[in-house]
């Protein structure tokens, strides 16, 4: 993206020897991650691919980003970000953005507008076909089967919260989450119920850490658009992601 080889090197050095991913090796059941991110990782760059170049390769990308769409979202639910990932590779692109003229320009501009209708139409019938499968778009009231609901609720305790609550609660997750990347202590494959509490009532100290995590996360990721795309890019990834 950058043609920057010591830079790819170091994020792939990361990407996989982190440990703060071993949840994603550990169970079985952490394959859907890995799949959703090989997914992931092939849609932003056949888009980028097409943006880049013209003719038969467009339509090729095309094929095979419609391909990759569609089996990352059966993957996962999280690969439903994608076409804002797709969004913030494109506008990271400088490369096409400094050369050539008004006219490539404006082909680069169609072409991931094009794309990214793509990717949004093949969701859609992803998510009309989930949702035929379940039954149902959504809810949050917990199943009637005892046990059923028990286990719902360990899985996922935040799913049965009030909305500030289940905000406030995720925020807190991201700081958890943002700290083990700096300093990865005390890691495990699977945090079980209760290993952070839903928040509820009015924010205490931990609450408003988290806004203030959040309200830092987006300056910054605003201050380095133009200054730094790299940076940039890291940081809005990230944040689409999750």
């Amino acid at each position: 993206l950058f043609g920057r080889p010591v830079l790819s090197l170091l994020t792939a050095l990361i990407f996989a020897l982190h440990p703060i991913a071993t949840e994603a090796v550990a169970p079985i059941a952490g394959r859907a991650d890995l799949l959703a991110t090989c997914f992931l990782l092939i849609s932003s760059l056949c888009a980028l691919a097409a943006c880049r170049q013209q003719g038969k390769w467009i339509l090729a990308c095309g094929l095979l980003l419609a391909a990759a769409t569609f089996m990352g979202a059966l993957s996962k639910e999280s690969f439903f970000a994608a076409p804002l990932v797709t969004a913030a590779v494109l506008g990271s692109d400088a490369r096409r953005r400094r050369e050539g003229d008004a006219r490539h320009y404006r082909h680069y501009l169609a072409t991931a507008a094009t794309f990214a209708g793509i990717q949004i139409f093949v969701l859609l019938m992803v998510f009309v076909l989930r949702a035929g499968i379940l039954g149902y778009v959504y809810h949050s009231d917990p199943p009637t089967n005892p046990s059923t609901a028990y286990l719902a609720f360990v899985n996922n305790p935040i799913q049965f919260a009030e909305p500030l609550g289940r905000i406030l609660t995720a925020l807190r997750v991201a700081v958890r989450g943002a700290g083990l990347l700096l300093l990865p202590l005390d890691l495990a494959a699977d945090y079980s119920f209760n290993a952070i509490p839903v928040s509820t009532g009015l924010p205490g100290a931990a609450e408003i850490g988290a806004i203030c995590f959040l309200l830092i996360y987006l300056g910054l990721t605003l201050y380095c658009a133009r200054r730094s795309p790299v940076v940039m890019l890291a940081l809005s990834w990230s944040a689409m992601t999750y």
